[in-house]
Formats: C-alpha cells, sequence, structure tokens
C-alpha cells in the first residue's frame, strides 16, 4: 500500500505497526513547519495516533487556543486538539484535510474530510479488515480489497458525471464525502456531517461592501495558500481569476520581509494565435513586476507521443487532454526551487446562478437599478433576446420550485449505449445551487490533478476553494456576482485596482480548442482511428464506436 503511494513520499516514510493495526505515512514538506516532521505523531505510547494530509489555515487561533508554541506543526495541532475537542475539532478547522485517528483502546477510528474535499480519503470494509488510504490504489494493494469497477460510476463517467456521492469507480472501495466524520468503532460503522452550507443571506446595503469582503477574503485564501518553505508559484494566464490570484499574491510578497518577486508559469504559442495570452500577461508582467516563467506549448496537443505512452492515472479513467502542458507547468515549478503552485481554478463556479440576477436585484428591493440595467442589457445587444432574457430568467426562477425536476441532458446523451443508459440508474442533477457547487467532475479532476502533480514533487492549491469564498458566494445576492457584459462582477470590483484595465475590463476569453483540434482531429487522427477500431475495448459496453467515428471525422 505505502509503494502505491510512494510519489507523495519525497520526504522519506514512516511505518508503525501494532499488532492487527498498520499505521503509515508518505512525507512530503510543503511548510515550514513540517520540515524534518515525522507521522503519525502520537500520544502515550500510541495509545492515541493521528494520520493527517493537508494544511491548518486558521493555525494562529488554533495554536493560542491549545497553548502551543508557534512552530507547532499541523498534524500536531489537530492531535492536540483531538485531545481536547474530540471529534468536536473536525469543525473548528480552516483549510483543506483528510484526517484518520486511531484509538488503541476501544478499537475506534475516526475519520475527517474538509468540508470542500481539497482532501481526499478513500475505505474499504471487509468482514476482515477495515482499509483507509489517501488514494483507491493504496486499497486495491491490500489482498482482501477487490478491483472489480463499480458499474454505475463508469457509466456516469461517460455521461459527462461525477460518480455518486461516497462511490468511486470500484465496488469495493468507498470515498468519505467531504465535510463528513467517519466512526467505525465495536457498534459498527456511523457518520455524521459538521459542516453544510450556510442558510442566512449576506446582505449589505451598498454594492461596494459586497466587493470589499469579497476582497478580503480573497486576500486571505491565497495567503494561506502561500504559505510555503519554498517560493509559491501562480499557475497564470491571461484570464480574470488567475491574473487576480497573481495580483493578490504579488502584493503581498512587496510587503514582505525582505520584498521577493512572483515566479508566474504560464504557457504560450507561437503558431496557434487564439491560443495564445501573452498582451494580457505581458500587461500583469509590467503592473506588479512578475518574474515570468514562459513555456512554449505548441507541441503539446492530447495524445502527443501516442496513446499507448500516454500518462494514465490508476485511480480513475478522467484525465485532462491537456495533460502535458500541465506537466510542464509541474516540472518548470520544481525548477524554479519551488512546491507550491497556486491556479486560478474552480474560480468559475462561484459565479452560478447567473440566470436570476436581474430577479435578485427586484427582490432586494433595487427597482431602479434594475430598470437601468435592463436598459442596458437591452441597448448593449439584439434587443430581441438581451431585453427578454432577465425577465425570463427571473420568471423561471420564481416557477421552478413547481416544475418536475428531470434528468437533465439524457435525451442529449446520444453516444451511450442503451446498456449505459440504464446503468445511470436515475441519475440526476443535484437540483440546488449548493449541491451543483459542492459536487461534480470538477473535485474529481481536482484529486487527479493532485496526483499528477505529486508526480512533480509539487503541491496544488486552488485559492477559489476556499470554504469562506464558496459560503460568500452561497449566500450573495446574484447580482453581486454577475452583471450582463460583466460576468464575475464582485471580482473586477474588488481588484479594480490591483489589476491592469485590459485585464480588467476583457469581455472574450481564449481556448486551447485549436491546440485540440491539431491533436485528436489532426496529427492523432491514426492514434483515435486505432482506439476507435479496437473492438476488446472495455468501453465500448458504456459509448457508440458510430458515434465517435463520425464526430472524428465530421472535421
Amino acid at each position: 500500500m505505502m509503494a502505491a503511494l510512494s510519489h507523495r513520499g519525497p520526504d522519506g516514510a514512516e511505518v508503525v505497526v501494532r499488532g492487527t493495526v498498520g499505521l503509515g505515512c508518505q512525507h512530503f514538506w510543503t511548510t515550514a513547519e513540517d520540515i524534518g516532521s515525522r507521522q503519525p505523531v502520537e500520544r502515550a505510547g500510541g495509545a492515541l495516533s493521528v494520520l493527517f494530509d493537508g494544511r491548518i489555515d486558521n493555525r494562529r487561533e488554533l495554536l493560542q487556543k491549545l497553548g502551543l508554541p508557534g512552530r507547532t506543526t499541523d498534524a500536531e495541532v489537530v492531535l492536540n486538539g483531538y485531545v481536547l475537542w474530540g471529534e468536536g475539532l473536525f469543525e473548528r478547522l480552516l483549510g483543506p484535510f483528510a484526517i484518520a485517528v486511531h484509538e488503541r483502546f476501544g478499537s475506534r477510528t475516526v475519520c475527517a474530510r474538509d468540508a470542500m474535499g481539497e482532501r481526499s480519503l478513500f475505505y474499504s470494509r471487509t468482514p476482515r479488515v477495515l482499509v483507509i488510504a489517501s488514494e483507491e490504489t493504496a486499497l486495491l494493494s491490500h489482498p482482501e480489497v477487490s478491483s472489480d469497477p463499480d458499474e454505475e460510476s463508469v457509466a456516469r463517467h461517460f455521461a459527462l458525471a461525477a460518480p455518486r456521492g461516497g462511490s468511486t469507480f470500484y465496488a469495493a472501495v468507498r470515498e468519505l464525502k467531504p465535510g463528513v466524520v467517519l466512526r467505525f468503532d465495536a457498534q459498527g460503522e456511523s457518520e455524521r456531517r459538521f459542516w453544510t452550507p450556510p442558510e442566512a443571506p449576506l446582505r449589505y446595503r451598498r454594492v461596494e461592501e459586497y466587493a470589499e469582503h469579497f476582497g478580503e477574503l480573497l486576500e486571505s485564501s491565497v495567503a494561506c495558500r502561500m504559505r510555503s518553505a519554498t517560493p509559491a508559484a501562480v499557475l497564470m494566464s491571461g484570464g480574470l481569476d488567475s491574473s487576480s490570484l497573481a495580483a493578490v499574491a504579488a502584493r503581498g510578497l512587496a510587503k514582505a520581509e525582505p520584498p521577493a518577486r512572483l515566479p508566474v508559469i504560464s504557457w504560450i504559442f507561437d503558431e496557434l494565435e487564439s491560443c495564445d495570452e501573452r498582451p494580457y500577461m505581458d500587461a500583469m508582467v509590467r503592473a506588479h513586476d512578475l518574474r515570468p516563467v514562459r513555456i512554449l506549448c505548441d507541441d503539446a496537443w492530447p495524445l502527443r507521443f501516442g496513446a499507448a505512452s500516454w500518462p494514465r492515472d490508476p485511480n480513475t479513467p478522467l484525465n485532462n487532454p491537456y495533460r502535458l502542458l500541465l506537466d510542464r507547468a509541474y516540472r518548470a515549478t520544481g525548477e524554479q526551487g519551488g512546491r507550491v503552485l497556486l491556479t486560478g481554478w474552480f474560480g468559475d463556479l462561484l459565479y452560478g446562478g447567473i440566470g436570476e440576477w436581474w430577479a435578485d436585484l427586484v427582490r432586494d428591493g433595487r427597482l431602479g437599478e434594475a430598470c437601468v440595467e435592463l436598459i442596458r442589457s437591452w441597448r448593449g445587444g439584439d434587443s430581441r433576446n438581451r431585453s427578454l432574457r432577465p425577465v425570463r430568467s427571473a420568471l423561471a426562477a420564481w416557477t421552478r420550485r413547481w416544475r418536475p425536476l428531470r434528468p437533465p441532458g439524457l435525451d442529449r446523451h446520444s453516444w451511450l449505449t442503451t446498456a449505459a443508459r440504464q446503468r445511470l440508474n436515475g441519475w440526476r442533477e443535484a437540483p440546488d445551487r449548493a449541491g451543483r457547487l459542492l459536487t461534480g467532475s470538477h473535485q474529481w479532476y481536482a484529486k487527479a490533478e493532485a496526483r499528477a502533480a505529486a508526480q512533480f514533487q509539487v503541491d496544488v492549491r486552488h485559492p477559489f476553494w476556499d470554504r469562506r469564498l464558496v459560503e460568500f458566494a452561497l449566500a450573495v445576492p446574484r447580482f453581486v456576482l454577475f452583471r450582463p457584459g460583466r460576468e464575475k462582477h464582485v471580482l473586477r470590483e474588488a481588484l479594480a485596482d490591483d489589476l491592469p484595465l485590459l485585464v480588467r475590463d476583457r469581455r472574450a476569453q481564449s481556448s486551447l480548442a485549436e491546440l485540440f483540434r491539431r491533436g485528436i482531429m489532426e496529427r492523432e487522427v491514426g492514434e483515435m482511428e486505432a482506439v476507435l477500431e479496437n473492438r476488446a475495448a472495455s468501453w465500448r459496453r458504456y459509448v457508440s464506436p458510430d458515434w465517435l467515428w463520425a464526430l472524428l471525422h465530421d472535421r
């Protein structure tokens, strides 16, 4: 099991076995407090043992309450907090974490996972053993755990949906859900949720107050993720999200003692102009004296070097078609002497529910503002469509509760086989915005990228996937998040003084579609044809080869 997780342990491993209990940790030190530490951390000769993966972002507050010195590791904070508060500790923790606690007397094991699911924890229980690990592949290394696939999860994958909550792609392996405590003891197995999305709305008199609050939360989120024993870098495109993170991080480094320049890692393209964002990157470099690290990626198309050599993840069939771009960014992070890379991923998820912005203006009593925005929407484009769109969205939002929910897109899943449709087992998308925000394939992609980055000894961190920012986005009216022609409205307002005008007022987005076409539809057509012609491939049980074949040659 430890060997299956060796990529997570550039700083060595520790294994402790006592009787029928084995505890192991692959060490990866990314903060100054962690350097030289070993896990598990224990009390009373192993009467209480803790394994911790993650980062505690409110450690200063907890250190003060627990009376611990500043050099205490995050794992030791968890150990001391569990001694004092028991399972009440988990709701006090802020930041990404996966925790396993074993109490030798009473033979009790307690596991917990952070509310956003930034860290992963999987388990399998058979009549003979309880096995827990950070990745599925470690569990599959145990002879008691079957590697048979979960047919429903595979079908959902091909339907572009994540596995059902708690399920994985393996029938015998379960995932601990985010924000949940799971207990194993003599009475059996039980779980409880220690965090739920906020229900109380957040309302301010002035719109500017929302932007100020958002800016403070973003600054705190970035500062927490910049806590690193090595220079942290930002993966920066020319987009609004990653540029905002770079601006906030650079501002913080400029105030540090001694001040430092922020390394920003970016992809550039000399041949594929629609993929290149250098004008926006250059504006950011000039505005904040950034240290640019540019990676030429015209040759990093999907399936470069062939399907047989394409990187695979043993935990999941999910993989990013731009794997080579990401791997080059992780390698560049290490070459700059760093182990931490911040990304703007998941920023788009915060601004959902954009169809309700006009309705929320009316609900909030901002009738004059609603009229102004309606007129602006009318003048901004095709009056036949734009003027009525917010009104239609408002009516849809107000009447949605009376419409029966139907599984979205099932009639559009024309690529699925009949057997795959049947295995979807009545799948439907989460009905509320919080459910869609906190579940979905984005979490599985994040876990896959965490493993991919670990291969290069890099910890990839996502400031926009901070619990405080998510709670803010769920609590504020939608007109705070979106206005016509100003997507991510609150972010633009909060960073108005930090972003160059070219970036802040940017409307159009670049796309890597041209790079995708270069690979899949041009350079690697032969590879794709060979994949489609393989009649022994298991994917044929789920996806129609004829549908894919027609798509491939419809260029």
